[in-house]
């Protein structure tokens, strides 16, 4: 029995769902490598062996990857445990007994 149309365009759209983490992926490794500045469409293409206007399919512009990509950090980041008070950053270093200030001793 052949699928029907429903199963051929939930395949599609897992495709498209696979494709894009791929480009996510990769210009995740480019910034790693070469720093926000170094990403482009180009190089995403030739990491993955494609043309670079097939990554437009994907994505309308430049921005929109960055878009996808920031998008990507905060769902990343709300789903990691929440950091202990102890180490949450610099006013935690303050108020902790082993990060309180000096003050000088009056004579």
């Amino acid at each position: 029995m052949a699928p029907g149309p429903v199963a051929a365009t939930d395949r599609r759209h897992r495709r498209r769902q696979e494709t894009i983490e791929e480009i996510l992926d990769i210009a995740v490794q480019i910034m790693a490598e070469q720093g926000v500045a170094g990403l482009s469409v180009g190089e995403i293409a030739r990491r993955m062996g494609i043309r670079p206007p097939s990554v437009y399919v994907y994505f309308p512009s430049k921005h929109a990857l960055y878009d996808a990509l920031f998008a990507r950090g905060a769902q990343l980041r709300s789903s990691m445990p929440p950091t202990p008070s102890c180490c949450s950053g610099a006013r935690s270093r303050v108020s902790h007994p082993r990060h309180r200030p000096t003050r000088p001793r009056s004579s």
